[in-house]
């Protein structure tokens, strides 16, 4: 692949990804605001905390994937006989993983649910276990996809079961009159249209793979590269985890635990409407931005071009980012004039801000990941793992409350950020400029 055809796959890529987070944050942020309107705070509360419980763990077990798939992707694709058994393996453990993890996980579900005063049935603990199943393999496949730059393929079946799911689930709360199990019917429907998208992209992965040759160059150092990507998955699961520890499907449950479900729920919304900017930059790069800088990484190209890459990436990232902070702080300062004392909106403009800054410092970072310079990405997270370690695991919570501790947990991820960009800019000469 040269160097025009990788930009043009860059840029169709991030077209496909904005299409689908477009259709997807509408829908549940939708959905989001109209449950908090019709569901009490202890359903409301389960609900969100359900939802934080499946998608932090499946971070918990995705074992770096998400980064280390994206990052050698390009590297098996040299071999197409190579590539399609590297990803068979991939996806046949994950799977076993995930289905092993529910067995197990149904006692941990419980006892976080009563640790933090909810209640879920058994049928409804048993039916969020088989969503993170589903939800687990529907991730994994999109990684798949967009490793390959096939964003238009995944992304259409992933929008279709998207705007089904939703639109079933809000009609039901909005005309239901069966109430007792309606949290219930919510998760069986995002378990059928989870499915569904599993099959119909399943069918398509295997005709991608049998109508398109991905390379016919030499055989590639298959057991070198393995090695050096389970070394590469392990570091990146390591560091995904611990900067998980300031993200929303865990602060959601710290929050509702150190300072009750009603300060945990306004950061929810609150972080719904904030992160509506921040997340349409970022899923609309997706993974692009690290297969991208591998793929002018490796050997098919001069070295020199890894700077064209980041360049284009900063470029990228600052197109979209600029508009979208000039139309949030407008949003939100309008709100803040008429509604001085809510918190809410206090709690948007601050975390908005800081999750955009976060974003448009956020190749630097990729840099860092792409060259596997480990030793500085972990100098870099050291100040955010400590700081945010002690806010969680002290009663500093309680004591700051919710406004000061999300000003810390966003405080702390930038100067990580910061000492990356002066790792990068020392290192390598790469610059925003």
């Amino acid at each position: 692949m040269n160097i025009k055809a990788t930009i043009q796959k860059f840029h169709y890529g991030i077209s496909w990804n904005g299409f689908l987070y477009v259709i997807q944050k509408i829908a549940y942020t939708a959905l989001s605001f109209i449950l908090f309107k019709q569901f009490s705070i202890q359903d409301f509360s389960l609900w969100a905390n359900s939802n934080s419980f499946i998608f932090i763990t499946l971070l918990w077990l995705d074992f770096g994937l998400r980064k280390s798939i994206p990052r050698y992707s390009p590297v098996f694709q040299k071999y197409t006989p190579t590539m399609k058994k590297f990803l068979r393996w991939v996806i046949s453990l994950q799977i076993t993983i995930l289905i092993c993890a529910a067995i197990i996980l149904k006692p941990a579900l419980l006892f976080c649910a009563k640790l933090i005063n909810l209640c879920p049935s058994p049928t409804l603990a048993s039916i969020i276990l088989i969503l993170f199943v589903i939800e687990g393999t529907v991730i994994l496949l999109q990684i798949v996809f967009h490793s390959h730059f096939w964003q238009k393929q995944f992304n259409l079946i992933y929008s279709a079961g998207i705007l089904l799911s939703n639109s079933l689930s809000i009609a039901l709360v909005l005309y239901s009159n069966n109430k007792p199990n309606l949290l219930e019917y919510l998760f069986v429907i995002k378990v059928i249209s989870g499915t569904c998208v599993i099959i119909a992209a399943a069918y398509t992965l295997l005709r991608l793979y049998k109508n398109e040759s991905i390379s016919t160059e030499k055989p590639i150092n298959t057991k070198e590269n393995i090695h050096a990507f389970i070394k590469h998955s392990a570091i990146m699961w390591t560091s995904t985890n611990l900067k998980s520890l300031s993200t929303r499907n865990i602060v959601v449950p710290i929050f509702t635990y150190a300072l009750g479900p009603w300060y945990a729920n306004i950061f929810k919304v609150a972080n719904d409407g904030a992160i509506l900017f921040y997340r349409t930059i970022l899923k609309t790069i997706g993974t692009t931005d690290t297969s991208l800088l591998t793929y002018f990484e490796t050997d098919s190209f001069k070295k020199k071009h890894l700077g064209i890459a980041f360049k284009k990436l900063v470029r990228q990232v600052t197109i979209l980012a600029i508009p979208l902070f000039v139309v949030m702080m407008s949003i939100g300062f309008c709100y803040f004039d008429s509604l001085e004392n809510s918190f809410t909106f206090k709690l948007f403009v601050i975390m908005a801000t800081g999750c955009l800054l976060d974003l448009i410092f956020s190749p630097y970072e990729r840099i860092l990941e792409v060259k596997q310079n480990y030793s500085k990405l972990a100098i870099a997270y050291l100040p955010h793992i400590v700081i945010v370690g002690a806010l969680i695991w002290t009663k500093t919570i309680t004591y700051m409350g919710l406004v000061g501790s999300v000003i810390v947990i966003h405080c702390v991820r930038l100067v990580s950020l910061y000492i990356m960009a002066c790792f990068v800019k020392k290192m390598y000469g790469f610059r925003m400029s």
